[in-house]
C-alpha cells in the first residue's frame, strides 16, 4: 500500500466505491513494474526463502509492525533498526504505513461513559504507549510515545 501510495496511486477512489482505473492506474502499474524488475534482474528470489534476514543472509526486509515482536524474542543477537518505507520519485512527502498501532474506542451505549471516555484517553496516551512497546513491542501510537523509545 505504501509503494502504491507514495507514487500516487491508490486503491479506491475517495469515496470508496470504484477501484476500475484506480487499483490499475499508470502509478500503480509503474510501482508493480518497478519491484518486478527486482526478480527480472535476480535481486530477489522467486520462491520465499524463510528466515533470510533473521539469519543475516538479507540485509534488510519489508515487514509489518507485528513482526518486530517475533524477531526480539526469537533472534536476541538481530540488531534491528526500524526505518520509513521506501519512496517513489513522484513522493508529496506523506507518511504512508500499512500498519497501524493498537486501537481503543466505548460504547456509545455504556452505562459508564465517563469511565470508558478516561479509558480510552488513557490506553491512547503516551504512557500507555510507552508500556504498550515495552511489553510487547507493539507500536505505540503516539509521536511522544514514539520518539521516547531507543530504537526509534
Amino acid at each position: 500500500m505504501p509503494f502504491f501510495w507514495s507514487n500516487g496511486g491508490d486503491f479506491v477512489n475517495k469515496d470508496g466505491l470504484k477501484v476500475n482505473g484506480v487499483f490499475n492506474s499508470k502509478e500503480n502499474l509503474e510501482t508493480v513494474n518497478y519491484f518486478k524488475s527486482f526478480l527480472d534482474n535476480g535481486y530477489m528470489s522467486k520462491v520465499q526463502i524463510t528466515d533470510l534476514f533473521e539469519s543475516g543472509r538479507a540485509a534488510f526486509k519489508f515487514d509489518g509492525a507485528w513482526e518486530v515482536n517475533t524477531i526480539y524474542n526469537n533472534y536476541p543477537d538481530v540488531n534491528l533498526g526500524v526505518a520509513p518505507y521506501v519512496v517513489s520519485d513522484n513522493w508529496d512527502g506523506g507518511r504512508y504505513t500499512p500498519t497501524g498501532s493498537w486501537a481503543f474506542a466505548a460504547s456509545s451505549k455504556t452505562k459508564k461513559l465517563k469511565g470508558a471516555t478516561k479509558l480510552v484517553q488513557w490506553m491512547s496516551g503516551v504512557e500507555s504507549g510507552k508500556r504498550l512497546w515495552d511489553e510487547s513491542k507493539s507500536f505505540p501510537s503516539t509521536y511522544e510515545a514514539f520518539e521516547s523509545s531507543p530504537i526509534f
